[in-house]
C-alpha cells in the first residue's frame, strides 16, 4: 500500500463533526468527478446523493485544490436528489449553497435549490430573483411569502453563499453571511413525493433552471444563529479546513491519482455506506 494511500486511511469521515457548525448537518453535497456511472453530487454528511440529469456539467473549482462544482445551463439540467426523509424538515432548519451566476436575470427567477412542485402541496426555494438579487420563495398553504432582497447576484460571476434560517415562526434570507431579509411565516406543508432538485425545480412549465455553478449545498435541522451563518461564510471562503477532514488530503490525492481514475479511498467507503472500514479501490 502506498503512502499516499495510507495517509488518506487516516482521516475517517470526511465531515468533522466536532466543529460547532456540523452540529444538526443532515446533508453536505459536493460533486464528485470520477464516478463509475458518471458525475455525481455526494452527500458526505450522509446519504442524499444527488443524480445528474440532462447533463449538467462539472465546472471550476470554487477554490484552488478544490473538487469542482456543479454547472447548470438554465433551460434543462439539473440535479436529483430524491425525497429523502432527513430533509423532510419542517420546523427547524437551514440550508445554505455556494453559487456563481454567468448569466443576467431576463426578468425571470433562477432557483438554486428547491423543493417546489405542482404535484400535492406547494414548497419553497431560493436562488435569484426577478430583478438579480438573492430570492427567497414559500408557498405555504395556498398563500406565499417571498424575500426579494440583497446585492445583485446576476451575471457577476463571483462565488456567493445564499440561503436561509428557520425558527419555526420566521424565515431569514442571508447572504455572504450578512442578513438580508426576513418574512413571518408558518413552515412549509408536508410533501414527501416531492424531490429537491438543484439548479430547477420539479414544477411543470416553470423549470426557472439556474444557469452557472452551485458548489457545497448543506441543511440542518437546527435553526442556524447569525454567528453560525457568518461562520459557515468565512470557513467556505477559506477552504473549509475546520469543518471538512479530508480536504487537504484530497487536494494531494487529486494532483497523483484522478487523471489515473482512482483509488479515492474515502470515497469508496463512504459510498459502501460507512467510514469504519476503508478500502481502496476505483469506484
Amino acid at each position: 500500500m502506498s503512502a499516499l494511500a495510507t495517509k488518506a486511511l487516516n482521516y475517517g469521515c470526511p465531515v468533522n463533526r466536532s466543529h460547532p457548525l456540523m452540529r444538526g448537518i443532515v446533508s453536505r453535497l459536493i460533486v464528485l468527478p470520477l464516478y463509475s456511472s458518471g458525475y455525481r453530487m455526494i452527500d458526505i454528511a450522509a446519504k442524499n446523493h444527488g443524480t445528474f440529469v440532462s447533463s449538467p456539467t462539472w465546472g471550476r473549482p470554487r477554490l484552488l485544490g478544490g473538487y469542482g462544482a456543479v454547472t447548470t445551463n438554465g433551460s434543462s439540467s439539473y440535479v436529483d436528489l430524491g425525497a429523502p426523509t432527513s430533509l423532510e424538515l419542517y420546523s427547524l432548519m437551514s440550508s445554505f449553497a455556494w453559487v456563481r451566476s454567468t448569466v443576467a436575470s431576463g426578468g425571470s427567477a433562477q432557483i438554486c435549490v428547491a423543493k417546489d412542485s405542482n404535484v400535492g402541496s406547494r414548497g419553497y426555494w431560493y436562488g435569484i430573483g426577478n430583478s438579480g438579487n438573492a430570492a427567497f420563495y414559500l408557498e405555504i398553504n395556498g398563500g406565499s411569502s417571498t424575500i426579494n432582497a440583497g446585492p445583485i447576484l446576476a451575471n457577476d460571476y463571483a462565488w456567493h453563499r445564499i440561503g436561509f434560517t428557520y425558527d419555526g415562526t420566521t424565515w431569514i434570507g442571508y447572504v455572504d453571511g450578512a442578513q438580508v431579509g426576513t418574512v413571518a411565516a408558518g413552515a412549509p406543508t408536508a410533501n414527501s413525493g416531492a424531490s429537491w432538485w438543484l439548479g430547477g425545480r420539479q414544477y411543470s412549465g416553470f423549470f426557472n433552471g439556474f444557469t452557472g455553478d452551485i458548489d457545497d449545498v448543506c441543511w440542518w435541522n437546527r435553526c442556524l444563529t447569525a454567528r453560525d451563518v457568518l461562520d459557515d461564510w468565512n470557513d467556505g471562503r477559506s477552504g473549509s479546513h475546520r469543518t471538512l477532514n479530508y480536504l487537504k488530503t484530497y487536494s494531494v490525492i487529486s494532483q497523483a491519482v484522478v487523471a489515473a481514475g482512482g483509488p479515492f479511498p474515502w470515497y469508496l467507503d463512504e459510498m459502501s455506506g460507512g467510514f469504519s472500514t476503508m478500502g481502496l479501490g476505483s469506484i
